[in-house]
C-alpha cells in the first residue's frame, strides 16, 4: 500500500530551557518517515513544565493530532511515477520566557505540479493561565483592528522591499485568530501564500511594537507585552 509508513528514527535536536528553573522546556523533536509516496520530515515541539505538566502534555497531543492530520493527507495523494513527493516541516520558538511560549511549525509538501503546498501552525501558550492565547485575547475591543489596518495598508501603499508585489490590501478582516505571534517584543501578524501575493513570496508578516498597540491592549496583554 503506498500509505504505509515505516518509522525510522526520532531524534531530539534541539533542547531550549528558559532561565527560570520552573518554567517551560521546549525540545524539538526531529521525525523522519520513509514512504512508498516520498519522505517525510517534521520538527515536532513537545514540551514541558514541572508545575503544568498536564498542561503540557494536552498542547504536545494537540500538536500530534495536527501533525498527524498534515501527514495522513500527504499520504492521500497519489503516488507520481515521475517525481518522488516530500513533506518538510521545522520548528521555531519564537519566544520562551516561562509564561509565554510562542511556536512557530512551518513546512511545504510537494506533491508534483510547479510548486509545493505550503502550511505553517503558529501557537502562543500562557503557561500561568493555562490557555493558547487567541488574536482577540490581546485587545481591550475591536478598535485595534481600525489601527492594524490603517498601518498595514500605509505600508502596503509605500511598496518597499517585501511588500512591493501584493495584489490586494491586507485587512484584519482576512485574519484568522491564531495567524500571528509574538517574537522580540513584537506582534506578528502574517497572511497565507496567495492570499496577498503570489506563491514565491510566501508567507506576508507585519510587525507591531508594543508602543504603536498600546493604547488598544487588553489588560491580560499587558501582563507579558
Amino acid at each position: 500500500m503506498y500509505n504505509s509508513v515505516r518509522l525510522l528514527f526520532g531524534a531530539v535536536i534541539l533542547s531550549l530551557l528558559c532561565s527560570c528553573s520552573d518554567g517551560v522546556d521546549v525540545k524539538i523533536e526531529e521525525k523522519t518517515y520513509q514512504t512508498d509516496v516520498g519522505e517525510v520530515r517534521i520538527n515536532v515541539p513537545e514540551l514541558s513544565c514541572e508545575k503544568e505538566q498536564e498542561f503540557a502534555e494536552n498542547i504536545n497531543d494537540t500538536y500530534n493530532k495536527e501533525v498527524s492530520a498534515i501527514v495522513n493527507n500527504f499520504l492521500s495523494k497519489p503516488p507520481s511515477e515521475k517525481e518522488n513527493y516530500s513533506l518538510e516541516a521545522d520548528c521555531e520558538i519564537a519566544r520562551n520566557d516561562g509564561r509565554i511560549v510562542s511556536v512557530i511549525l512551518e513546512g511545504e509538501a510537494f506533491t508534483g505540479g510547479a510548486h509545493g503546498e505550503k502550511f505553517r501552525i503558529t501557537k502562543t501558550i500562557d503557561f500561568l493561565q493555562k490557555k493558547i492565547i487567541v488574536l482577540e485575547d490581546l485587545f481591550a475591543d475591536d478598535s485595534w483592528k481600525t489601527v492594524i489596518d490603517n498601518k498595514m495598508k500605509d505600508i502596503a501603499e509605500k511598496g518597499e522591499g517585501d511588500y512591493s508585489e501584493l495584489w490586494e490590501m491586507p485587512s484584519t478582516k482576512n485574519l484568522n485568530s491564531s495567524n500571528f505571534y509574538l517574537k522580540d517584543g513584537k506582534l506578528v501578524l502574517y497572511y497565507p501564500p496567495y492570499q496577498l501575493s503570489y506563491y514565491r513570496r510566501g508567507y506576508v508578516e507585519f510587525e507591531f511594537d508594543k508602543e504603536e498597540l498600546s493604547g488598544y491592549l487588553s489588560d491580560y496583554a499587558r501582563e507579558f507585552l
